[in-house]
């Protein structure tokens, strides 16, 4: 029974040290992506991730107070919200650009972070 207690928290402690992300805020970034336009409506992502109406509504706003996602009225029915990805709203010119391939731009992203390594 410990383990399964204790191995979503190490997992959630890892994802926290290393991205600065809960896994309840991975979970969810990784739903929108996964969406229709990097977006879905507040109650389809509170199904997606297993959330309750609330949980999802705390996540989602300290998701956007970091800049992460969108949050915005759905446009067909006033009662509900949107959550749209960040880089759903941005134009492609603000996406990262990619070197010469997936490794280059692995070690870029280390490098940054102040961890260069190679591969």
């Amino acid at each position: 029974m410990r383990v399964i207690v204790a191995l979503p928290r190490s997992s959630d402690d890892d994802l926290l040290r290393s991205t600065g992300l809960t896994l309840t805020e991975y979970v969810v970034l990784m739903s929108l992506s996964e969406g229709e336009n990097q977006e879905l409506r507040m109650a389809n992502l509170a199904a997606a991730t297993a959330l309750s109406a609330s949980r999802i509504t705390r996540v989602v706003d300290a998701l956007q107070s970091r800049g992460q996602v969108v949050k915005r009225r759905y446009e067909g029915d006033a009662r509900g919200n949107v959550a749209t990805s960040y880089w759903a709203t941005c134009s492609p010119t603000k996406y990262p650009q990619q070197r010469s391939g997936p490794s280059e731009n692995r070690r870029t992203v280390m490098r940054d972070r102040g961890r260069v390594q190679r591969e």
